[in-house]
């Protein structure tokens, strides 16, 4: 044993920290004492003794904030920078007499479900979950307390019941997919998945076809092989189109005997967005031969056309082969190509359009206005290549490398690496994530320097931006999306300000946040306790304990959180069956999008719906309002299945903007009727005749 200030330690850590390898210092304190320190290695997870003792007190684990005990050690946080902590002690209360237990939905620790424990004693209760159901909380019911921990340890200080609650398994749905398989077994089309899981579909493409996109709904998907999160019964349908290296309707070629093969006369078909010109051809009379060349104006006015790979079997590049491509934004042009016309990209926009090529400039007998003045092209590439998690690049030198597309599985949240094969990603190409339509979340490395124009403009849901570069990157005008209130970028601490004062980055000083209020989490936090947002993809996230405002749009985006929990200690907030309310009750904050109850019963005392509150939630179906007295702006927008509600109060509540679901039924007071319709017409600025405002008793 060890004794140090009073504090008995029957375990000593002992962690090392392996010559020459990089880590950072754990220090660790109890009071102003330094018990012990050690080096851990960058992404390590440590384990920290938990068995210490004090007279008169009980150890609460490690903390990062000494006297303020808000930020605990989590022990399951990989270690990435140098930390200190503190040991937490709560004063252990004398043991007394014997008080009476009981826990219902469990067990004690110790066995049975009634009998008495001494005041003062720890005692830890295990909820016993039924077949078909799952651990939802604790409820404490001598004060009402809700703990979300099983097993649950806590400390005597009067007679007690905890009641276990539970809820319903996790719901499944119906996914079909025609034109592929589903998880990687060739010949499975369809199946049933518990809601939030994730399926992979494969498109299986058949010869002569290349693969298009996914059509789910409403919605395309070009990105095959796709990762699916189940939140409904869907049929997906892969659709396809001609092969670029088989002969295909979008191109016309003619076989050209001088050359020795064909040239690409004219491209008839405009409304492709991305073209990889075939390297061999047939045309069923001259044989497989190579294509030699692109004619004059051969895409003349291909509005929607924005990316053209050419392959290193074209030697020639006719005079505006590309005239009045406006939406054009990355051609790579290979070091076959030794013969260039004239104002090849004659209206195209300079603004937008990148072009790489493999030639040394000062090799090339091009024609002085071969590239019509677009500027700048990029000399020396080269080649093409994708990295493992789908980023395909250019390699601009021995050392360097664009992103000029995302070809990966991963919709919402993509992390852009530094490297790959030795190669540094230095820029983002002009357009390079433009369809990725479901994109919320993008991380950066600290090595890119230029984000291209329209990088993400079309990414309407790209809610986070998270840059390591301590020089804030070239930005153009729409490099990102137009700036909305839900945006956040987060930039290393100390460059904030250099990110909000250089030109187009001012675009978003009041969107620029610190890296360091990301926690372990994925939580981002203001020193004030203002949540910024939830940048996890947890579908059960806890609310931190140092929480004390939240953000309108702290939750937008986060279409696979099924419930949402809160840290024990949090003074201003509250979780009731895994929905988001002010500590008192009286606001409901959030409903998860994925939560599946197809009805909700509002917590007694609430009289406030928050703005935003039920956003996109496709499962609700009616909500009992019981006394609200308040629906903020948009507390139900893109509810579509939500058709009824129910009001108790005799005194309509206020309905701000776009709280109203027009095609709902209004179950109100039988004497609130016309009350209930006035209310409802002054806030939709029209008559509700044909509006169904019932009375239900």
């Amino acid at each position: 044993m060890l004794i140090i200030a009073g504090i008995i330690i029957g375990v000593i850590l002992s962690i090392t920290n392996n010559s020459g390898k990089y880590g950072y210092y754990v220090a660790l304190y109890s009071g102003d004492i330094l018990y012990d320190s050690f080096w851990a290695e960058k992404g390590e997870k440590i384990e920290l003794p938990d068995n210490l003792v004090k007279e008169g007190y009980i150890f609460d684990g490690w903390y990062y904030d000494k006297d303020v005990w808000r930020q605990k050690f989590d022990p399951d946080t990989p270690i990435e920078k140098s930390i200190t902590l503190y040991a937490y002690w709560k004063k252990r209360p004398p043991l007394g007499d014997n008080v009476m237990g009981r826990v219902v939905g469990g067990l004690f620790a110790s066995g049975g479900d009634y009998k008495a424990f001494p005041i003062g004693s720890e005692v830890t209760v295990i909820a016993n979950v039924p077949e078909g159901k799952k651990f939802s909380h604790w409820i404490f019911e001598e004060d009402g307390a809700l703990f979300y921990h099983n097993p649950h340890t806590f400390t005597v200080t009067k007679s007690f019941t905890f009641t276990a609650v539970f809820v319903e398994a996790v719901e499944h749905y119906n996914i079909t997919v025609v034109g592929g398989y589903l998880d990687d077994i060739q010949d499975k089309t369809e199946g049933r998945y518990p809601v939030n899981s994730k399926v992979t579909l494969t498109a299986v493409i058949p010869q002569g076809k290349r693969f298009l996109h996914w059509e789910i709904g409403e919605e395309r998907v070009n990105i095959n092989p796709y990762t699916l999160t189940v939140n409904e019964d869907v049929t997906v349908t892969a659709v396809f189109e001609n092969d670029f290296d088989q002969p295909s309707r979008s191109f016309n070629f003619e076989f050209d005997e001088q050359w020795g093969g064909y040239i690409l006369w004219d491209y008839v078909y405009s409304n492709e967005v991305e073209i990889k010109l075939p390297a061999i051809y047939d045309n069923g009379i001259n044989g497989e031969l190579p294509v030699k060349g692109i004619s004059e104006k051969a895409f003349q006015d291909c509005a929607n056309l924005k990316r053209v790979f050419i392959p290193d079997s074209v030697v020639a590049i006719g005079d505006q082969a590309f005239i009045n491509c406006a939406a054009l934004s990355f051609v790579y042009i290979p070091n076959s190509v030794t013969q260039m016309g004239k104002d090849i990209f004659s209206g195209c926009d300079n603004d937008k359009l990148s072009v790489f090529c493999e030639h040394s400039e000062d090799d090339i007998s091009w024609p002085p206005n071969w590239n019509s003045g677009i500027s700048p092209v990029t000399w020396n590439c080269q080649g093409i290549d994708t990295a493992p998690d789908g980023m395909q690049y250019v390699k601009t030198s021995n050392s360097l490398a664009t992103i000029i597309a995302y070809r990966g599985t991963q919709t919402d949240f993509v992390k852009v690496p530094q490297m790959d094969k030795g190669i540094t990603v230095n820029a983002i190409c002009n357009a390079a994530f433009w369809e990725h339509k479901r994109l919320k979340r993008i991380e950066l490395p600290y090595s890119v320097v230029t984000i291209g124009n329209e990088a993400f403009s079309e990414c309407l849901n790209l809610f986070s931006v998270i840059l390591g570069a301590v020089t804030p990157p070239r930005l153009y005008e729409k490099s990102l999306p137009e700036k909305n209130d839900a945006l956040k970028i987060y930039v290393p601490p100390d460059k904030i300000n250099d990110y909000k004062s250089i030109p187009y980055w001012n675009n978003y000083a009041e969107a620029i946040y610190s890296l360091i209020l990301i926690d372990s989490d994925d939580f981002a936090v203001t020193g004030e306790g203002m949540l910024l947002q939830y940048l996890g993809d947890s579908p059960t996230p806890c609310l931190p304990e140092n929480v004390k405002e939240i953000d309108l749009y702290a939750f937008v985006g986060c279409d696979n959180i099924t419930g949402i929990y809160v840290h024990e200690n949090n003074q201003d907030f509250c979780s009731v069956d895994g929905v988001l309310y002010s500590k008192d009750k009286t606001q409901l904050i959030y409903y998860p999008s994925a939560k599946t109850d197809k009805s909700y019963s509002l917590a007694e005392g609430t009289t406030v719906v928050r703005m935003l509150a039920f956003l996109e939630n496709k499962h609700i179906e009616e909500i009992d309002m019981k006394n609200v007295e308040r629906a903020q702006s948009y507390a139900f927008g893109g509810c579509d299945n939500l058709k009824t509600f129910y009001f108790r109060n005799i005194n309509p509540p206020v309905f701000e903007e776009g709280s109203i679901i027009n095609n709902a039924v209004y179950f109100v007071p039988a004497e609130s009727v016309d009350a209930y319709k006035e209310a409802i017409r002054e806030a939709i600025g029209e008559e509700v005749e044909n509006m169904e405002i019932r009375s239900f008793y």
